[in-house]
C-alpha cells in the first residue's frame, strides 16, 4: 500500500493530537450509546479518528475504587432523533497516577501526554480506514506502557494513522485505572467491594466489551482483536490471557518488553488498602472517606500497585506454574530490546570489565557467582564490544529476555496456539541509548518521523525495518502468524530448538539463542 505522507513537526502533531472540539463538521459514527463526531486525521486525509470515546460510567466519587459501571448514554430531547452528537474530537484525561518517575530517559519525555490527570477517566481513541462498510479489519488495541501505575493512551507516540493506513486495520488506544485506584483491596473493610477487586483489569475487560459491540460500526472484525502493550502494557495484556471475563473478547497477544509472571497476593493488596484507609480517614464503621478524600489526599498516599490474585477476576497467576488454560488457543508474540534498561539507568553505567560483577549484582540482583559466569559467557562471545553495552545486553536478556522465553516455553508446552518470540537490536544515534526500552514503539507504530527524540533521525535503513516490523505485527493480528515483506520465515518457539526473530538495522534474521543467552535467561549456567 502507499505509505502515507507525514506532514509538520512534533509539536504541531501535538495540536493535531489533542484538537479542539468541531463545530458541525467532521465524520459521524453510531455506538450503543450514541453517536458521536470525529475527526479525519491531519497525518493522512482518509484515516478517520475518534478521540476521547467513553466505553464506562464515571469512575469518580461513589465509583472510586469500585468495578467499572457501563457507559452512561447522552441524549437531548431537543435533537430530532432524541440524542445529541458527542464531540469526540479530544483524547481523555490520562487515569490519576503519580507521574513518570524522573529518571526515565529525558527523551522520553516529548513524546508522554502530559495532560492534567483525572479520576474519570474510562475513554478509548480510533484510527480507522472506513466507517461501517463491513470491512472487517483485524482491530489491534494498544496498551499503554507505565507499568500499572502512570502512563495513558493518548500519547501522540501511539498515533495509530499509519498503521491503520498502510496496513488496512483498526487501531485503538486505551486509558484504564492505575495503581491504588485501579488494584486496592478494600474486602476488610468493606464486605461489598469483593466484587471490586483488581478494579482496573475489569476496565480493560469492558473496554474490550465496547469493542465487541460497536467496532463494526467502525469498520472492524469483533472476531478479530489482538491486544497489545509495551512494559506494562505487555503486563496487561498477559495478564488478560488469565482471565476468565476476559475469555473470547481477544484472539492474538502482542507484548513488548514486559509481562505479569506472578501477581501479588490478596494480603498484600489488603494491607496496602488498610494503610490507604487509615491515612484517608475510612473505618469499617464508615468508610465512606473511600469516596470523598480529594483525589489529592489519595495521591499523597500512593504506594505503587497492579494485579493481584483474588480467586475470581484473576483466579490464579498470570504465568506461574504453567500456562493458563483459559487461553490456550491465543497465538502470542513477544520479546524484548538489546539494551532495555538504558532507558532507566544510562546510558553509562560500565566503564571497565572490572565493575561487570558487583554492577549486575547490585543493580541486576543477581547472585555474584552468576554474574561472574555471565561475564565471562558474554565477553567471550563479543570480544570487542565495550563493557557498558555488555552490562546492558547481559541485564536486558536476564530479565525481559527471561520473561519472555519463560511465557514462550510454557505456550509451547500447552501444546495450544503457538508463541513467536524476537529479539529487538535496532539502534537510536540519541544519547548514547543503543537499543532502549521503548525504542522499538516508533518502528512498531510506522511513526519515526514523531518518535525522533528517541529514535534518533529517520535514515532509510530505519524505515526499512519500520516497514517490516509494522507489516510483521499487523500481520499477525491478521491471522496470527507474524510475516512480513523481506522477512524470512518465522518459526514458533520450541524449547528443544529456540529460535527467535532478530530485527536489526540490517533488517531481519531468525537465530538459535545462543548458549550466552540462554545462560542469562536461566540464570547461569
Amino acid at each position: 500500500m502507499k505509505k502515507a505522507i507525514l506532514k509538520g513537526t512534533a509539536a504541531a502533531l501535538i495540536c493535531a493530537f489533542a484538537a479542539p472540539a468541531m463545530a458541525q463538521e467532521g465524520p459521524v459514527a453510531d455506538t450503543a450509546a450514541g453517536p458521536i463526531r470525529g475527526l479525519m486525521s491531519d497525518r493522512n486525509e482518509d484515516i478517520f479518528v475518534f478521540l476521547g470515546v467513553p466505553y464506562g460510567g464515571p469512575t469518580d466519587g461513589e465509583n472510586r475504587f469500585r468495578a467499572p459501571t457501563p457507559v452512561v448514554p447522552w441524549a437531548d430531547s431537543n435533537s430530532p432523533s432524541g440524542q445529541a452528537i458527542r464531540a469526540a474530537t479530544q483524547v481523555g484525561d490520562p487515569c490519576a497516577g503519580p507521574g513518570y518517575p524522573p529518571r526515565l530517559a529525558p527523551e522520553e519525555g516529548l513524546d508522554l501526554d502530559m495532560s492534567p490527570i483525572g479520576e474519570d477517566c474510562l475513554v478509548l481513541n480510533i484510527w480507522t480506514p472506513a466507517l461501517d462498510d463491513g470491512g472487517a479489519r483485524p482491530v489491534m488495541v494498544w496498551h499503554h506502557g507505565g507499568g500499572f501505575n502512570a502512563g495513558s493512551g493518548g500519547s501522540f507516540r501511539y498515533d495509530g494513522t499509519n498503521l491503520a493506513a498502510n496496513q488496512d486495520v483498526v487501531v485503538i488506544t486505551t486509558n484504564h485505572r492505575l495503581n491504588v485506584f485501579g488494584y486496592s483491596n478494600f474486602a476488610d473493610l468493606d464486605p461489598a467491594r469483593a466484587g471490586d477487586a483488581n478494579a482496573g483489569m475489569q476496565d480493560i475487560v469492558q473496554s474490550l466489551e465496547w469493542i465487541r459491540d460497536n467496532i463494526e460500526r467502525f469498520g472492524g472484525d469483533p472476531n478479530n482483536v489482538t491486544v497489545f502493550g509495551e512494559s506494562g502494557g505487555a503486563g496487561k495484556v498477559t495478564t488478560l490471557m488469565a482471565m476468565p471475563s476476559a475469555d473470547g473478547l481477544f484472539h492474538r497477544v502482542v507484548a513488548q518488553s514486559g509481562a505479569v509472571i506472578q501477581a501479588a497476593s490478596p494480603e498484600q493488596r489488603a494491607e496496602q488498602a488498610a494503610g490507604l484507609a487509615e491515612a484517608l480517614g475510612a473505618t469499617a464503621e464508615d468508610p465512606s472517606a473511600l469516596s470523598t478524600a480529594a483525589m489529592g489526599d489519595v495521591m499523597a498516599n500512593f504506594r505503587g500497585s497492579g494485579p493481584w490474585v483474588d480467586g475470581e477476576i484473576l483466579p490464579r497467576h498470570p504465568w506461574s506454574p504453567d500456562a493458563p488454560e483459559v487461553s490456550a488457543d491465543v497465538p502470542v508474540m513477544l520479546g524484548w530490546n538489546l539494551t532495555e534498561d538504558t532507558f532507566f539507568e544510562g546510558p553509562e553505567v560500565v566503564t571497565s570489565d572490572d565493575d561487570l560483577v558487583p554492577l549486575l549484582a547490585e543493580n541486576g540482583g543477581l547472585d555474584p557467582a552468576v554474574a561472574e559466569d555471565l561475564a565471562e559467557q558474554y565477553r567471550a562471545a563479543f570480544p570487542d564490544v565495550d563493557a557498558n553495552q555488555l552490562y546492558f545486553q547481559i541485564r536486558a536478556d536476564a530479565d525481559r529476555g527471561a520473561e519472555a522465553i519463560h511465557i514462550a516455553t510454557l505456550k509451547a508446552e500447552q501444546g495450544g496456539a503457538p508463541a513467536y518470540v524476537y529479539h529487538f537490536a535496532g539502534l537510536t544515534d540519541v544519547r548514547g541509548l543503543m537499543s532502549p526500552h521503548t525504542l522499538e514503539i516508533g518502528y512498531v507504530f510506522d511513526n519515526l518521523d514523531i518518535s525522533t527524540r528517541m529514535n534518533g533521525e529517520v535514515t532509510p535503513e530505519r524505515q526499512a525495518l519500520a516497514d517490516m516490523m509494522s507489516e510483521a505485527w499487523t500481520s499477525f493480528a491478521r491471522d496470527g502468524v507474524p510475516s512480513a515483506e523481506g522477512m524470512p520465515e518465522w518459526p514458533a518457539f520450541d524449547p528443544a530448538n529456540p529460535q527467535i526473530m532478530v530485527f536489526s538495522p540490517d533488517g531481519a534474521e531468525v537465530m538459535e539463542v545462543p548458549a550466552y543467552m540462554q545462560a542469562a535467561i536461566s540464570g547461569g549456567s
